[in-house]
């Protein structure tokens, strides 16, 4: 028996027989095979597939999108944009800065002291230090909890407080990691 191709009901691109998730957006496929009726008889009745356990439809579940699938590119390209951003802000002490502000900032610095050493690890002393303050902001701490070495890591991988706290509004980078 051949398959032939199925559109996705999602986004409408046509998917392989031989796939079960369609390559553009990630939606699942069911391949339904129909059996081969006679010329004379006209096909009327729609056919379900039904589960035997409970005697109804069966729903296909929703699938995350594959790791693969992720735009990486997009990602990478915006956390470098973000830590920038931080960077400019350097000696800047006051306001929020979010967990994918604060997590794309130390990135750049790891990233750049693996291949500058000691020197980058001097120069960027100063602005790990305003976004690690500016993060204690984002959860309602005050910036001196970053000098306690055990606490602080709990508290940067905290979620940011939702609205305005007495730090300021919170900043609108968007706040994946």
């Amino acid at each position: 028996m051949a398959m032939t191709q199925t559109k996705c009901p999602d986004c409408g691109a046509i998917v392989g027989a031989d796939r079960n998730v369609c390559p553009e957006c990630g939606c699942p496929i069911i391949h339904e095979s129909t059996p081969p009726t006679a010329p004379s008889t006209p096909a009327t009745e729609e056919t379900h597939t039904v589960s035997r356990l409970t005697n109804s439809p069966i729903q296909p579940t929703p699938m995350p999108i594959p790791l693969f699938q992720a735009d990486w590119a997009q990602y990478f390209y915006e956390c470098g944009v973000i830590g920038w951003e931080a960077f400019k802000k350097y000696a800047c002490f006051t306001g929020r800065a979010s967990r994918r502000e604060f997590w794309s900032f130390n990135l750049i610095c790891w990233l750049v002291g693996g291949f500058t050493g000691g020197l980058a690890a001097f120069i960027l002393l100063l602005p790990m230090i305003g976004v690690g303050i500016r993060r204690m902001h984002d959860i309602g701490k005050c910036g001196w909890w970053c000098i306690c070495p055990i606490a602080c890591i709990f508290l940067f991988l905290k979620r940011s407080d939702e609205g305005v706290n007495q730090y300021g509004s919170p900043n609108p980078a968007i706040n994946l990691l």
